[in-house]
């Protein structure tokens, strides 16, 4: 189900339906002593996670948390955003809600599109790649920006270069894994050269990434 983390009545359940042994009590007392241990963690909200994992979430978060605060991340005046975003607007037809994804995308350090399929996630991705190479072009400060496209697959960064029309690559091709170590050659002490970086399929991605 995707999930990273289960509460204790949870975790004993499916143990006991996993296992089919039924004594709750007995896999209560282990749960208890693999968190004492520290082999498990147990957040403040009573979610229980491998240790590791909740390490991974409470670094992503702080780092979300971060990004969130970034404002003006791409250097461009908000007159500029506004004005392209309305020539692009109206030329791709955009609906409101797109365009304050948009809006969003551009303003913010980090941003997130969400919707099912056939609800113009990628209509929105192109309009944020052609807003902020427009802003970005625009006035006495003009520049190219450097935009990255990233996908979890192969066959997802295709896909996400057919629709947009730019180059995309795989998140573990743009870190540079580096197969010695087992970790990557870019993390947040050699961050990616990028003015903008566009990941699809996210909900793909694993937290170690």
């Amino acid at each position: 189900e995707g999930h990273t983390g289960l509460s204790r009545e949870q975790l004993i359940d499916r143990t006991c339906e996993a296992l089919t042994f039924n004594d709750r009590k007995a896999l209560g007392e282990i749960l208890a002593k693999d968190i004492e241990a520290q082999e498990l963690s147990l957040a403040p909200n009573g979610l229980v996670q491998n240790r590791w994992t909740a390490i991974r979430e409470a670094r992503l978060a702080r780092f979300l948390f971060a990004l969130s605060r970034a404002r003006q991340p791409l250097r461009i005046p908000m007159k500029a955003i506004e004005a392209e975003l309305a020539h692009v607007e109206a030329r791709h037809s955009l609906s409101r809600e797109q365009a304050s994804a948009v809006r969003a995308a551009l303003t913010n350090g980090a941003s997130i599109i969400t919707g099912g399929p056939g609800t113009g996630k990628t209509h929105t991705i192109k309009a944020i790649i052609e807003t902020a190479q427009r802003a970005a072009r625009s006035g006495p400060d003009a520049r190219p920006l450097n935009i990255m496209l990233l996908a979890p697959t192969g066959k997802a960064a295709d896909r996400m270069s057919e629709a947009t029309g730019h180059d995309a690559s795989t998140v573990h091709m743009a870190l540079g894994r580096d197969f010695e170590t087992g970790g990557f050659k870019h993390d947040e002490s050699n961050p990616l050269e990028a003015d903008l970086i566009v990941a699809d399929e996210f909900s793909m991605m694993d937290t170690r990434i």
